[in-house]
């Protein structure tokens, strides 16, 4: 009965993200360097596979393991050491899930139930990502590639069968929304994007719709900034200049994969002499502007947290689409739970169709002596009546088995089976 406990794989979870912590927390837990994590945690104790997702609303890592309980904990003590953070810094804030919860939750993200904004598409793309990071770190097993391929699968259904993404908004462009609102009733005002990635150009692309906005862009990697700045028609500002361009903005928006603080209160102390407040909006986590310029008069900060509380008017219409999207996760989890229910029966009826062959030599070798001299083509049809009259047994097992559509009930067949058989 050991053995068989230990070929039972379960999906487990553990994640924290916008609704459970806030930035200061999820910055804290944000990896920058997945591939090197992913290699580091499947090396731990109870973890047979791996897949991290980290993003800058959540962080989430799905696993597979022999004993929950313990799967569980050392995902903590992982999280613990790799990030050097005493476990009561984040327990309170993290979630975990197994087995169906586990997967019911990967779809709702992926579908962007889960979101902070309700029908972005770009979370799709960051669990593609993930999974083929994993893939490449070959940290996944046969349970992480068909729940992320079925993950995938669920994101383009969605894509193709609801509206929930038309008009769908960013964090970039629930940032520009802010920037609108902020700057209502002036004839225009000036942004400096800080950052050349995703975000940055999710954020460019909605502020170039206003003709009262004068956008630039900067860059450590200059040509990331060149590229992005030529092909939105922006000013490209060297990264160097940023000091002097803060200055001269009302808007900085800052969107990068820097582990600190590029932004700090002694950098722009000159901000104090400027009449006209400035707006910083830190799309990063973990966080590049420094909460301590709050301190400078006329400075106002907005972290990625603050963003929540301009989507209330915007989710409206797509909301009307949730059901539909609930209904294509119900329907593809369905078809998941049946493939990994009879998973974890198949080592169980390996181990019966043995039973039942042996079963079969057995009574070949005790009963042939008494049926007198036969010739080899007498022997080989008896064998071959034998072998039928296993793979007969064996085809309306598996058809019965999956007749059963509570695992427990299947599982507890499937034990019996093999109790059965295995004499």
């Amino acid at each position: 009965m050991t053995r068989q406990k230990e070929t039972m794989k379960h999906t487990i979870l553990i994640g924290i993200n916008h609704k459970t912590s806030s930035v200061e927390v999820r910055e804290k837990l944000h990896f920058n360097d997945v591939a090197v994590a992913l290699n580091k945690l499947q090396d731990c104790e109870h973890i047979q596979g791996c897949v991290i997702l980290s993003t800058c609303n959540r962080v989430e890592i799905y696993a597979t393991t022999y004993t929950i309980e313990k799967g569980f904990n050392s995902i903590i003590e992982f999280i613990s050491f790799y990030h050097n953070l005493p476990q009561s810094s984040f327990i309170d804030s993290i979630y975990q899930q197994s087995c169906s919860s586990a997967v019911t939750h990967l779809f709702r993200v992926v579908s962007s139930l889960d979101s902070l904004v309700l029908g972005e598409m770009q979370i799709q793309g960051q669990i593609r990502t993930a999974y083929h990071i994993a893939r490449e770190r070959e940290t996944t097993d046969s349970i992480l590639n068909k729940l992320f391929q079925t993950a995938i699968q669920v994101g383009k259904r969605i894509r193709s069968e609801t509206s929930i993404g038309e008009g769908a908004v960013s964090v970039g462009s629930v940032a520009v929304d802010l920037i609108k609102n902020i700057f209502s009733d002036q004839s225009s005002f000036k942004t400096l994007l800080i950052g050349a990635g995703k975000m940055a150009e999710l954020t460019t692309k909605s502020l170039i719709r206003f003709p009262n906005c004068k956008v630039s862009i900067s860059n450590r990697s200059f040509e990331n900034a060149r590229d992005l700045a030529s092909s939105y028609k922006i000013d490209l500002i060297a990264f160097e200049n940023i000091h002097n361009a803060i200055r001269e903005n009302d808007v900085i928006v800052v969107s990068t994969a820097a582990q600190e603080y590029i932004i700090n209160k002694t950098m722009i102390s000159q901000l104090q002499q400027k009449t006209t407040p400035t707006y910083f909006i830190d799309l990063s986590v973990p966080r590049n502007v420094d909460p301590a310029l709050e301190d400078i008069a006329g400075v106002t900060i907005y972290s990625i947290d603050n963003l929540s509380k301009t989507l209330k008017n915007n989710e409206a219409r797509r909301q009307k689409e949730v059901k539909s999207v609930k209904g294509i996760v119900s329907d593809i989890q369905s078809d998941y739970t049946d493939w990994y229910t009879m998973q974890t029966v198949v080592p169980i009826i390996k181990d019966v169709k043995i039973g039942i062959h042996n079963l079969s030599l057995r009574m070949l070798d005790s009963h042939l002596p008494k049926l007198g001299d036969l010739s080899l083509d007498q022997k080989q049809s008896i064998e071959l009546l034998l072998e039928n009259l296993s793979d007969k047994i064996m085809h309306n097992t598996m058809s019965n088995l999956q007749q059963i559509q509570e695992s427990t009930e299947l599982k507890h067949a499937a034990e019996t089976l093999k109790k059965t058989f295995l004499f």
